[in-house]
C-alpha cells in the first residue's frame, strides 16, 4: 500500500492485517516490482532501490538532471527506465542500480501525453498515452537509437504525429487478401444457389420436428480503444501470459462515464490488438487493476481509499478500506522476504 502524502510503504496480509512498514527517504512513488529474489521501489522522487530477500539494498539507481520520476519500469537486471517530463515534453531516461550516469533514452513528440510505462523482454517497453490516446511500443532500449515499433491508436488521433506508418488501428476495417476475396466470391455464388433451392422448398431452416430454428446474431462488441479515456491508466504486464511477440496487459480506462477493467493482448508480429476482458467496475476515482492468477484480480480505487479482490467471474470476494487516499496498491507473494524498519 502506497498512501498519498505519506513516505512509508505499508504491507498487509490477505486478511487485512498490517505485517510490515518500509521506510523511504522522502517518497515512494506509485509502483513496486517484485521478483523471486528482489523488491524494487522508489525511496525518493529521483531514487529507485533494489532490495534482496533479507532486506539488504543491492543497488540504488540515482537519476540526475530530472525533477521527478512520474513512473518507472525494471527490466529484471540492473536497468531502471523512468518516465519524466522535461519542460513540456515527456521522455524516457535510464539509470542503473549498479551505478552510472543518467542517460536520455527516448523523447516523445510535444503534445503526446504519457501516463505510464512498463518493460517487456527484448529491450522493449510499452507506454500508455492519453492524448493522443493509445499504447506505444518502443524498441531497442539498449541501442544508441531506440525507435517506436508499434502504435495502437485511432488513425484520426495520430494523423499529425510522426508514427503514421507504425500505426495499427483496431477500429479500421481489415483488408482482405486477394485469395480471400476469391474464396468469398465462390462462397457467395454457392450461397445464391442454396437460396434458390431453399425458396422452392420453403423459407428458413427446419429442425426434425418441423419447427423453424432461429439463429441469434453474434453480440457486437466495440473494438479496443473505442470510447476509452486513458488519462489515469497504469499499465500492468501479465508476465505469465507474455511470450515471444505477444504481450498481455491489464489497466483501467474510463468509458461512458464508468471506469472499466481492461485486459488487452497485443500481438506485435500479427499487428493485432485483442480485447480479452472488459468489465465495468467503478463510477469514479483513480483506479488500478492488477491481474493475479487464474483470472483473479485486484481493483483498487486510490481516490476512495478502497480496494477489492475479484474472482474469475469478476465477483467480489473481499473488500477492504484503507481509510484515506493512496497512490498505488500492488499484490505480491512476499513469502520468505524480510523487512526491517
Amino acid at each position: 500500500m502506497l498512501p498519498k502524502d505519506d513516505k512509508k510503504i505499508y504491507i498487509y496480509d490477505n486478511n487485512g492485517y498490517m505485517r510490515g512498514i518500509i521506510n523511504t527517504e522522502s517518497g515512494h512513488g506509485k509502483r513496486i516490482y517484485a521478483t523471486d529474489s528482489n523488491v524494487v521501489y522508489q525511496t525518493a522522487g529521483t531514487h529507485v532501490v533494489k532490495v534482496n530477500r533479507i532486506g539488504q539494498i543491492e543497488g540504488v539507481a540515482i537519476f540526475t538532471g530530472i525533477r521527478e520520476i512520474l513512473d518507472f519500469c525494471y527490466d529484471g537486471y540492473d536497468n531502471i527506465y523512468a518516465l519524466v517530463k522535461d519542460k513540456k515534453q515527456f521522455k524516457i531516461v535510464c539509470s542503473s542500480t549498479a551505478g552510472g550516469k543518467t542517460k536520455d533514452v527516448f523523447k516523445f513528440p510535444k503534445g503526446v501525453n504519457v501516463t505510464s510505462i512498463v518493460s517487456v523482454a527484448g529491450s522493449k517497453l510499452y507506454a500508455s498515452t492519453s492524448s493522443p490516446m493509445g499504447i506505444m511500443r518502443i524498441d531497442g532500449l539498449l541501442s544508441s537509437n531506440p525507435k517506436v515499433g508499434l502504435v495502437f491508436g485511432i488513425t484520426s488521433d495520430w494523423v499529425t504525429t510522426p508514427y503514421k506508418k507504425k500505426l495499427v488501428d483496431p477500429t479500421a476495417p481489415k483488408k482482405k487478401k486477394k485469395s480471400e476475396d476469391d474464396k468469398d466470391k465462390k462462397k457467395d455464388d454457392s450461397d445464391t444457389e442454396s437460396e434458390d433451392s431453399e425458396s422452392e422448398d420453403g423459407e428458413g431452416e427446419e429442425a426434425a420436428s418441423g419447427e423453424a430454428v432461429m439463429v441469434a446474431p453474434e453480440e457486437k462488441k466495440d473494438p479496443p480503444l473505442v470510447g476509452w479515456d486513458m488519462s489515469n491508466s497504469v499499465l500492468y504486464l501479465v508476465g505469465e501470459e507474455s511470450s515471444g511477440k505477444t504481450d498481455v496487459f491489464t489497466f483501467a480506462a474510463e468509458k461512458g462515464r464508468l471506469i472499466h477493467a481492461i485486459k488487452l493482448q497485443i500481438d506485435g508480429k500479427k499487428k493485432e490488438a485483442k480485447l480479452l476482458f472488459d468489465k465495468e467496475t467503478e463510477f469514479d476515482g483513480n483506479v488500478f487493476m492488477q491481474w493475479i492468477d487464474h483470472g483473479y484480480c485486484t481493483i483498487a480505487n486510490g481516490k476512495r481509499g478502497s480496494y477489492e479482490e475479484r474472482d474469475a467471474d469478476f465477483r467480489v470476494t473481499r473488500s477492504f478500506s484503507f481509510g484515506k487516499e493512496f497512490d498505488g496498491l500492488w499484490k505480491f507473494s512476499l513469502e520468505g522476504m524480510c523487512f526491517f524498519g
